[in-house]
């Protein structure tokens, strides 16, 4: 699932929060504090809850990197380097 993250003006600093509720994961907004349900978009705990915000899907297409490399169409690829995390923080076990 793919989601908008801005709702209003405001844009959403989404992540995993590691937690599930009844087998779906919860993504986390760290900008208010709030818990979504993956799978339906909807706050289930945190300032939003009784706000009847729903999260936009969003189209998402599953390719392989030469494929859309040989077909290149109007979108952009996330860099994996957001600034947010250290890259070699999840570094393999075996890397020395």
């Amino acid at each position: 699932m793919v989601y908008a993250t801005k709702i209003d003006r405001q844009v959403l600093e989404s992540g995993s929060s590691g937690l599930l509720y009844r087998s779906n994961k919860l993504m986390y907004d760290r900008s208010t504090e709030t818990l979504w349900r993956q799978f339906a978009g909807e706050p289930v705990v945190g300032s939003l809850v009784d706000s009847g915000i729903k999260l936009e899907v969003l189209p998402v297409l599953l390719t392989t990197w030469g494929d859309w490399l040989a077909t290149p169409p109007d979108t952009t690829v996330l860099d994996p380097d957001t600034g947010y995390y250290p890259a070699d923080l999840y570094s393999p076990e075996w890397d020395p």
